[in-house]
């Protein structure tokens, strides 16, 4: 279903995040990671494929490439409130409180 989907509109961001998000659940890192690249490569601008990826890498335990994926997602999305909080959970699993509380007090300022 979803190989028909992108085969249609290879820029339909939410079949490529859907799809990634599958993978991932299913413990097919790689192939999620690959189909987030791509949906990236399509639509830059999409936060939940940002956030998508983000959480994959975490979910890895890389967390470094995490962190540079959610500040890159933020930096194309500003307005994409759970880039935030997905960042912000990651640091304070990671014992970073003031980089968290950080993060969400930048979300409360996007989020009126």
């Amino acid at each position: 279903m979803f190989e028909r989907s992108l085969t249609a509109d290879q820029s339909h961001a939410q079949a490529w995040q859907a799809f990634g998000v599958m993978e991932m659940q299913a413990g097919n890192f790689w192939t999620a990671k690959t189909l987030f690249e791509c949906g990236l490569k399509n639509s830059p601008t999409h936060g939940a494929l940002w956030t998508a990826y983000g959480t994959l890498e975490s979910w890895k335990g890389n967390m470094s490439e995490a962190r540079l994926l959610f500040a890159a997602g933020i930096e194309k999305c500003p307005q994409h409130i759970p880039l935030y909080q997905a960042w912000a959970c990651l640091e304070l699993r990671s014992g970073h409180v003031i980089t968290a509380k950080r993060l969400i007090g930048e979300a409360l300022t996007k989020d009126k």
